[in-house]
């Protein structure tokens, strides 16, 4: 999903990180040019993926957006 996402028009960056204190924590971090190129991300097949994976997967998801100055 990392590798498709970055080649995503307006993709800036797709990173995760795994938590050493919690071994069923996964911070994804994704920077993108503008709320355009983010949305058009939605509608994505790797988005509807990563979707289903989560819905399968994870009990919670906490979803935060932040704007550059």
């Amino acid at each position: 999903m990392r590798e498709t996402s970055t080649h995503e028009s307006g993709n800036l960056g797709y990173d995760y990180y795994l938590s050493e204190a919690d071994p069923d924590a996964l911070l994804l971090v994704e920077r993108w040019a503008d709320g355009a190129s983010q949305a058009a991300h939605t509608w994505t097949e790797t988005f509807s993926a990563l979707q289903e994976l989560k819905a399968q997967y994870c009990d919670e998801v906490e979803i935060e957006k932040y704007e550059r100055d």
